[in-house]
């Protein structure tokens, strides 16, 4: 049977071994008066940048606050710490019946830096120029950036939902979650909005770019476009477009009587089918109207039209230069004639020249 005095030695070891634990600690762990006193501070508090004041006797006031508080309502709270560059939280946890306060910290640093990551990345939407938005399967607008906000007529007034336009394309996307683009007008300003349904969520995101210069230009194409075919239309001579390959892509209403044929009987045909004189040679004065941009004339061509009939005709070869109708080449078919000039033939290139569709 073990005596009492080796029962009370091993008894002061283990208390002794119990004593270390807080020492040992690798987290700061500290324990502080009432008064603000620091009663212990193991080695991991004593190191600290920033944490203690008065050679070791007290905490700084921020944390010293945070105790004082904890103390007075006799409840656990916890406070974050920065020491340097390293990022402490502290639980901080009045004993009760005791003078004192308990602090046990843990280092959080790669957890803050993680969070400042996150917060980060989620700046992006939020300083991005163009407008971005969530919006719920409830139509019920969950995020929209300042550039979407100062948007006029996208919000509803209160800015809880879109406008009813914009809205119910949103509700189509989400139906068939299947993405879409929109265009939209918000004021003077038009903007092209890419919606996209998530896959497994229950909202829809919208990504907007601005395209009101872009729509203008397109509009002027258009007008460019109209204007010049109001031309052709007006011609007395035949005009066809010619592709690549040599087939016609668009014919005027004066190249339909010329030839006598619909549009879809000329559309697509080969030209050498429709004017017999060229031949073989039209491959390559193509070609050397494109390399060389200058039209080329035909005087006197035969042209044989759906019922037969020869005609003669002048042909002009022009190299196109504005990009608007497929193709590279414009053929210009003189109406049939029997006293039509050279300088007349001129006349219609110098005319045509500047206003058709462009070699690429």
């Amino acid at each position: 049977m073990p005596s009492d005095s080796s029962s009370s030695e091993k008894l002061m070891r283990q208390v002794h071994d119990m004593a270390k634990f807080p020492e040992e600690n690798p987290n700061p762990v500290m324990r502080v008066s009432g008064a603000g006193e620091i009663l212990f501070a193991n080695a991991a508090a004593r190191t600290l940048t920033g944490m203690l004041e008065n050679e070791g006797g007290c905490l700084t006031p921020e944390l010293g606050r945070a105790v004082d508080a904890a103390f007075a309502a006799k409840r656990n709270r916890e406070v974050e710490f920065a020491s340097g560059e390293r990022w402490f939280v502290f639980a901080v946890t009045p004993v009760p019946r005791k003078t004192y306060v308990n602090l046990y910290g843990r280092e959080v640093t790669e957890e803050r830096k993680a969070q400042q990551k996150t917060r980060d990345v989620a700046k992006f939407p939020e300083e991005n120029p163009n407008p971005v938005l969530r919006v719920s399967d409830k139509g019920e607008v969950l995020y929209a950036n300042a550039a979407a906000r100062k948007l006029t007529g996208l919000l509803e007034s209160d800015g809880s939902h879109l406008t009813r336009e914009l809205g119910i394309a949103v509700d189509a996307v989400y139906a068939a979650r299947q993405n879409r683009e929109v265009e939209f007008v918000c004021g003077e300003r038009w903007f092209s909005f890419a919606l996209t349904a998530v896959p497994g969520e229950t909202y829809v995101n919208l990504y907007g770019r601005e395209i009101t210069e872009e729509r203008k230009a397109r509009l002027d194409v258009l007008r460019i476009k109209d204007f010049n075919e109001r031309i052709l239309n007006s011609l007395t001579n035949g005009v066809l477009t010619l592709d690549a390959s040599l087939r016609v892509t668009s014919a005027n209403p004066a190249a339909h009587r010329i030839l006598g044929s619909a549009n879809d009987q000329i559309l697509g045909r080969a030209a050498v089918d429709l004017i017999s004189g060229v031949g073989g040679d039209l491959a390559q004065a193509v070609a050397g109207c494109n390399n060389g941009a200058e039209p080329i004339v035909w005087m006197d061509q035969e042209l044989v039209d759906k019922l037969g009939v020869r005609k003669s005709v002048n042909v002009t070869l022009v190299p196109l230069v504005i990009t608007i109708d497929e193709g590279n080449v414009m053929s210009v078919i003189d109406r049939p004639h029997s006293m039509r000039t050279r300088t007349d033939a001129n006349l219609t290139q110098r005319a045509w020249c500047p206003i058709r569709a462009t070699m690429p």
